[in-house]
């Protein structure tokens, strides 16, 4: 009896442990997912120009000087770019701020007029230097960049799902 009873008190206790380990182990795990985003958050941030006025950097048109608005940075030769601002401006209606592409200068003349060709009617388009983008940590096309009402740049963004998405998040910027 004393055996059984000795073998019942061991496997409870095994089990007892099992069950914790399961249970911290899902919480490290959960810390350690939360660790990481906290990483790469941090790690964008250190590499982003969130915060930077746009204004000390571009000549931006007159009626957007007050204006918050989103900015398409994208480059002549970029089909991933020419097929962003297709999505963008399917997406204008969506949008509560105006649009405004910042086109990297190449020194591709023709391909420069066709850019402003194909979409000059249909969003501002804002020549920026290499050198600009950089300044403002840019370091791929297309790239989002919202820009609150005083220049200020709130969000920056890989692709348009994301940049709309924290748009929404950010709404009480737009008032």
């Amino acid at each position: 009896m004393n055996n059984y009873l000795l073998i019942l008190i061991v496997l409870l206790l095994l089990i007892t442990v099992i069950t914790l380990s399961v249970v911290v182990f899902k919480k490290l795990n959960h810390l350690w997912g939360e660790l990481k985003q906290i990483q790469t958050n941090n790690q964008i941030h250190l590499n982003s120009s969130i915060g930077v006025n746009i204004h000390e950097h571009l000549v931006v048109p007159d009626h957007l000087t007050s204006r918050s608005f989103v900015c398409l940075v994208a480059s002549t030769g970029c089909s991933h770019c020419h097929e962003a601002i297709e999505e963008l401006l399917q997406e204008r209606d969506k949008l509560t701020v105006p649009i405004l592409c910042l086109l990297m200068v190449t020194e591709e003349t023709n391909a420069m007029d066709d850019f402003h060709s194909k979409f000059g009617n249909e969003m501002e388009i804002v020549e920026m230097s290499m050198e600009t983008m950089w300044k403002l940590k840019i370091y791929s096309v297309p790239y989002y960049i919202l820009v609150d009402n005083v220049g200020e740049i709130k969000i920056q963004k890989l692709t348009l799902k994301a940049t709309l998405k924290s748009m929404h998040n950010v709404e009480a910027l737009f008032v």
